[in-house]
């Protein structure tokens, strides 16, 4: 009824052996308006299955938390907050929108972090579903391979309060609305 493509440790820069599939999945889910989520990776495969860009940061790695400040909305997106402290982890980013789709968000470090097209499509540049916990596990196990200031200000940031539970809500939303629609 409705799909979520998640974050990955991959690159959708690289080729894999699934990329094709994948692309061809996106744009099915895109043709039939079957709802599609997508987080980070997910994200970043939307926009190039559809005719956007994605380009390595120029500036590195984005690590930590980082707020989305949303200049539209959309229906689903209740309750209403005007930004969200999320955690995030990329390297990769969308530098151009796919024909056709609507800029929600943006984030300090990344121009498009939030996307939708239509009522059945719509994305984060973030990890909504991270934990504290989680988050704090993957920045011990990735300190090695990141800039020692890059990790520095993710630690300090994960200070800072994040509302991946609202965007969660947001999600769930999403689905329902498109799950009726389609019904």
């Amino acid at each position: 009824d409705a799909f979520m493509i998640t974050g990955s440790p991959l690159s959708v820069l690289d080729s894999h052996i699934f990329t094709d599939g994948l692309m061809d999945f996106i744009r099915r889910c895109d043709a039939a308006r079957k709802p599609l989520l997508g987080a980070c990776f997910g994200h970043q495969a939307i926009a190039l299955a559809l005719g956007g860009k994605v380009e390595r940061s120029s500036d590195g790695y984005n690590v930590g938390v980082e707020e989305t400040t949303f200049n539209q909305s959309r229906s689903w997106m209740s309750p209403m907050h005007d930004a969200l402290p999320m955690y995030v982890f990329h390297e990769d980013q969308v530098t151009e929108l796919p024909p056709g789709c609507d800029l929600l968000g943006s984030t300090q470090k990344c121009k498009i972090a939030s996307f939708a097209k239509g009522n059945h499509i719509f994305t984060t540049q973030a990890h909504p579903e991270f934990t504290h916990e989680f988050m704090s596990c993957v920045l011990r196990f990735t300190e090695s391979s990141i800039p020692t200031e890059a990790i520095k200000s993710a630690w300090d940031s994960l200070q800072r309060k994040q509302l991946g539970q609202v965007f969660a809500t947001w999600s769930t939303n999403f689905f329902k609305q498109g799950i009726s629609h389609a019904g």
